[in-house]
């Protein structure tokens, strides 16, 4: 209970109690005001605060006597002295609200100092290894890369036009000579005892660029890291959309061989058919893919086949992209300097097998790479891609090829999509523009040396998601433009005609004569190469006309003592074929059970080996090939 008087009735009391009391009792009543008045008077306008009124109280219950609640009045005088106390505290509980300013408007540059401690500007992408989300269609790439690598475009946007701070104008770089397409040329730089060759980077931006990455690439092999460098003078042919199915979902094999086309300069010296005019860029020459096949699965070397020859053999392939006009006459394209045809490196796998020595310097030949999702889980394969190499890390000392390589730079067409929506309305001149303005970004892939289905790949670390290996299968190369040597023309040009014609019918005798010589010794010394056991061009017609998508010369039968091996022709993608079961085992591909053998009109031939079948008890079976993206196919083989 809380009693208020009057400051006369308070002197009043305090004489009466003396008297009464005597001087032991005015010297505790002395020391009992000394002590709460004095902050009384400091904090009077904080009296109004009662919860804390009830600290003093208990001071004063030594005072008890007939008058109690008069004795406590002085401590209600005292009520303020508690509220003193917090009273410095006020600032504490302020203090932290100061800095919070700081850090909510600015939330994205606390984050800032990360990148910042990349003067390489190669930004480390944020779970970079879920880049192929789906096998063949790595959206997740898309995000976590955009991200990690936009403060780069922000926060550099000149850096690409001058060498890392601190090093030489030209300090170890050194230009490979003699590359067929200059602008375009590699260039290598040497550091902490790593090589770096990058190709596809432009004459005035290849210093720049090859410092960024040799500089960070130590380290990110250490870290066991991927790392991506953004510039608009990279060579990178990004999709609309690897969501929405219909328009370029599955061209990662046409994105890939535009690259190809335009680094090794062909598209330079070739006119688009839908414009009549010469490729502008790599993302026109992607367009042109786009306008010319369907949206399906293909293989990076027919694309180049036929923009450059008008040669298509996947058409009429089930699954694969098909012309969408066959009659259009959009390929054959090339003027005139290439010297071969699109070489394809078949399955990379073995000990023995050195794949990057194909790549050398990459002086005269641009490359393009298939790579395969292990999954570790299942241990099956769960789908496939097509990238472009621009560059390579060795250590150039290590005589072992399987230590000697440490690292690949590559162009992917999945990571920065215009789109991720399933469906847009957007005509495709804007789809096209879209994806013509996504970011170029080169990455690099530590590379390591790894058993995969009884097989050693080249697995590139931190491209897939967990417990998905990424592995390099497949390498294409091309060789680059060079322009068309015109024979000059034989002196005395008309003494040599008049002297052939002189002489023609004695040449055409002696002629004749040796020919039919040379014909019958070949008849009788030498028996005709059959490559195949049959018109392998008539059976795909057949195929087609017949809708069948498996043929076998031997039916359905595998006779143990007669036949040594069994084949199945079959009209799809070989690159689309992900595994292979026998009544439901998985049969590894170390070469040991089957093999595919890709033929030149699109067809591959899959020849189970005698050392399986031989095993098998006789009896019918179920031989699967499962697909990526298609049904599987079942035959039924019967073995006796």
């Amino acid at each position: 209970m809380k009693i208020y008087r009057s400051s006369k009735s308070l002197i009043a009391l305090l004489l009466a109690l003396v008297l009464a009391i005597g001087t032991p009792v005015s010297i505790l009543a002395e020391d009992t005001v000394t002590e709460e008045s004095a902050p009384a008077e400091e904090t009077q306008e904080e009296s109004s605060q009662p919860e804390e009124a009830a600290q003093p109280e208990e001071s004063a219950q030594p005072e008890e006597s007939s008058q109690p609640e008069e004795a406590a009045q002085p401590e209600e005088a005292a009520q303020p002295e508690p509220i003193a106390a917090p009273a410095p505290e006020a600032p504490e509980l302020s203090q932290p609200e100061a800095p919070a300013p700081e850090l909510s408007a600015q939330p994205e540059e606390a984050a800032q100092p990360e990148e910042a401690t990349q003067p390489e500007t190669i930004a480390e992408p944020q779970e970079v290894a879920a880049q192929p989300e789906e096998a063949t269609q790595p959206e997740p790439i898309e995000e976590p890369q955009e991200e990690a690598t936009q403060p780069e475009v922000s926060a550099q946007p000149e850096e690409a036009q001058q060498p890392v701070a601190g090093a030489e104008p030209a300090q170890g770089i050194e230009p490979v000579q003699g590359a067929a397409n200059p602008e375009m040329a590699p260039g290598s730089v040497e550091v902490g005892g790593l090589t770096t060759t990058i190709k596809a980077v432009p004459e005035d931006k290849r210093q720049n660029i090859l410092e960024r990455f040799s500089n960070s690439i130590p380290t990110l092999i250490a870290q066991n890291k991927s790392g991506t460098l953004i510039d608009e003078s990279l060579i990178d042919a990004e999709k609309y959309s690897t969501a929405e199915s219909g328009y370029d979902q599955l061209l990662c094999w046409a994105a890939t061989a535009s690259n190809m086309l335009w680094i090794s300069g062909h598209a330079q010296h070739a006119v688009n058919p839908y414009t009549n005019a010469v490729f502008a860029n790599e993302d026109e020459v992607f367009d042109y893919f786009r306008q010319t096949f369907t949206d399906q699965m293909g293989r990076v070397e027919a694309g180049l086949l036929y923009f450059l020859k008008g040669e298509y053999p996947g058409q009429g392939i089930d699954g694969a992209s098909q012309l969408k006009d066959v009659n259009a006459g959009t390929g054959g394209l090339s003027a005139g300097g290439w010297d071969g045809d699109a070489i394809f490196q078949e399955k990379t796998n073995g000990s023995e097998n050195d794949i990057f020595s194909i790549v050398g310097d990459m002086v005269d030949k641009t490359i393009g790479l298939g790579i395969s999702f292990w999954d570790t889980a299942a241990s099956r394969v769960a789908g496939g891609h097509a990238i472009t190499l621009v560059g390579i890390t060795e250590d150039k000392n290590e005589t072992d090829f399987t230590k000697r390589y440490k690292g690949v730079i590559v162009a992917d067409s999945d990571n920065t999509t215009a789109s991720s929506a399933e469906h847009t309305d957007k005509p495709a001149e804007e789809r096209a523009a879209s994806a013509a303005a996504a970011p170029n970004i080169y990455t690099f892939y530590p590379l390591v040396w790894e058993c995969i289905d009884n097989m050693h790949y080249w697995v590139m670390e931190g491209y897939s998601r967990s417990g998905i290996r990424a592995f390099i299968d497949e390498l294409y190369w091309l060789s680059d433009y060079k322009e068309p040597k015109e024979e000059p023309a034989p002196e005395n040009q008309e003494t040599n005609d008049n002297k052939e014609d002189n002489n023609v019918n004695n040449d055409n005798n002696d002629t004749q004569e040796s020919t039919q010589t040379d014909a019958q010794s070949n008849e009788t010394q030498q028996e005709p190469v059959v490559m195949e056991e049959i018109d392998i061009n008539a059976l795909k017609e057949l195929m087609i006309q017949n809708n069948m998508l498996v043929f076998s010369t031997t039916g359905t039968k595998y006779r143990k003592s007669l036949d040594s091996e069994y084949s199945l022709y079959v009209r799809r993608l070989d690159t689309a074929l992900l595994n292979v079961y026998l009544d439901g085992v998985r049969l590894s591909a170390d070469g040991t059970n089957f093999r595919i053998i890709r033929l030149p009109n699109g067809l591959f031939k899959i020849v189970l080996s005698k050392e399986l079948l031989q095993k098998l008890k006789d009896g019918k079976y179920t031989l699967r090939l499962e697909f990526d993206g298609l049904d599987p196919i079942d035959s039924v083989i019967e073995v006796e």
